[in-house]
């Protein structure tokens, strides 16, 4: 997250695909190629469900940059105990 994009997929599909749902993709350019992981909302949680791999030929395949999300601040917490590890503000 702390080098990525992200994008919100209103239709609840990813862009692309036929049946991958996902309510947000986080976004990355490795190499030329895209690289990105569909996240479900669960119990006001993001939850990665997909990992999709486009081509250099056409990397942004499956975002739309219409719906890109902007961060603001990120909090990076301890899974087991809740404690925050870090957070970072962009601005």
């Amino acid at each position: 997250m702390k080098t990525c994009r992200l994008f919100s997929v209103p239709s609840g599909i990813v862009k692309g695909t036929q049946k991958v749902e996902a309510d947000y993709i986080i976004y990355r350019e490795i190499n030329g190629e895209g690289m990105s992981i569909g996240l479900r909302t669960v119990k006001n949680k993001l939850i990665p469900v997909t990992i999709l791999a486009d081509r250099k030929t056409h990397p942004q395949k499956h975002i739309d940059i219409q719906f890109e999300e902007f961060i603001f601040r990120l909090d990076i917490i301890d899974r087991a105990s809740w404690h925050p590890i870090e957070s970072i503000q962009f601005s």
